[in-house]
C-alpha cells in the first residue's frame, strides 16, 4: 500500500519432488477377440509450503513445517472383448494410498485464536500453533472397477452403454482459524464417483458424416472444496452433487477443402447436501 507498515507482504516458499514407474503388458488373445491390458504403478511425492502473512501489530502467520509425503501403490487391467456383433469390456484398479503430514500453521503471537484456546508451546516458546506438532499418517485401499457393453450395428455404428468409479484422495487442510487438539479434526476423506454413459458413434455418407451422441450421469460424493470457517478458506468434504448431461458432435467433409463441425451439450449440476 506504499506505506512503510508490513501489510500483507506474503512471502512464499515450495518445494516439491516427485518420481513415478510403470510397468505394463498388453496384448490380444482368441484370434484377435480380446484386447488387454494390466500392469503396476508406483507414486511418491514428497515436499513443503512455508509461507509468511504478517498483518502489523495483530497478526504474524508464518509455517513452522507444512511437510508432506504421498505414496501410491496400484495394480490394474483392462480388457475388451467382441464377440459377434456385441463387444464387453472389464477394468479395475486397486490403489493402495499411504498419506503423512506433519502440520505446521503457527503465529508469533496469540492472535486471535488465544482467546479461546490456550497457546500450544510446547515445541516452539513463544510461538502459537495452530496445528499440533507430531507426524500424522492416513491411507486408503480403494478398488475402482469399470464395465461396458457395445453393440456393433453395422461397421459404421456402434451403440455402448458404460459404468465406472473413480476417487481422489484425502489429506489434511492447512488453514486453519482456531487451534485444534488432533490432527483429525482437520482430516478430509477422499472423494468418490460413480459415472454411467449411454451413447452412439457413427459414421455416413461413405465416412464424410461423423456424428457422436451420448447421455451421462455422474454421482459425485464428498466434494472437496474450500469454505469459509471463521477468517479462514478451510479444505475439507464439502457436499455430494449429481451431474446429468447429453452432448452431441458432428463433423462432415463437405468436399473441395470445405468441413462444417457443430459441438454441443447441456449439464444439469446440482448439490443434493452441503456441508453446514
Amino acid at each position: 500500500d506504499g506505506t512503510p507498515e508490513t501489510l500483507q507482504e506474503v512471502s512464499d516458499h515450495q518445494h516439491q519432488w516427485q518420481v513415478s514407474q510403470e510397468f505394463q503388458i498388453n496384448g490380444k488373445a482368441f484370434d484377435n477377440a480380446l484386447n488387454y491390458v494390466a500392469g503396476l504403478y508406483y507414486f511418491e511425492e514428497a515436499g513443503y509450503v512455508h509461507d509468511y502473512v504478517p498483518f502489523e501489530g495483530i497478526l504474524y502467520v508464518y509455517d513452522l513445517q507444512n511437510d508432506v509425503n504421498n505414496k501410491n501403490e496400484a495394480a490394474f487391467f483392462h480388457a475388451d472383448y467382441r464377440l459377434g456383433n456385441w463387444g464387453f469390456t472389464a477394468g479395475g484398479r486397486y490403489t493402495d494410498v499411504q498419506a503423512e503430514f506433519i502440520g505446521g500453521q503457527a503465529d508469533l503471537n496469540d492472535f486471535p485464536s488465544a482467546i479461546l484456546n490456550p497457546p500450544n508451546v510446547t515445541q516452539y516458546p513463544g510461538v502459537f500453533r495452530y496445528f499440533p506438532p507430531g507426524d500424522n499418517a492416513q491411507s486408503w485401499k480403494i478398488f475402482d472397477p469399470t464395465f461396458g457393453v457395445q453393440y456393433h450395428i453395422n461397421d459404421d455404428v456402434m451403440a455402448y452403454l458404460s459404468w465406472g468409479k473413480g476417487f481422489k484422495a484425502g489429506g489434511w487442510t492447512t488453514r486453519l482459524s482456531a487451534a485444534i487438539t488432533s490432527a483429525t479434526q482437520a482430516q478430509f476423506s477422499p472423494e468418490t464417483t460413480k459415472a454411467w454413459e449411454l451413447g452412439l458413434k457413427s459414421s455416413w455418407f461413405d465416412n464424410h458424416l461423423r456424428a457422436n451422441a451420448a447421455a451421462f450421469y455422474t454421482d459425485y460424493d464428498g466434494i472437496q472444496l474450500n469454505i469459509q470457517q471463521g477468517i479462514s478458506p478451510v479444505y475439507t468434504n464439502a457436499g455430494n452433487a449429481k451431474i446429468i448431461g447429453g452432448e452431441l458432435e458432428l463433423q462432415s467433409i463437405v468436399g473441395h477443402g470445405l468441413a462444417v463441425n457443430f459441438a454441443g451439450s447441456y449439464i444439469h449440476a446440482y448439490y443434493t447436501y452441503v456441508n453446514p
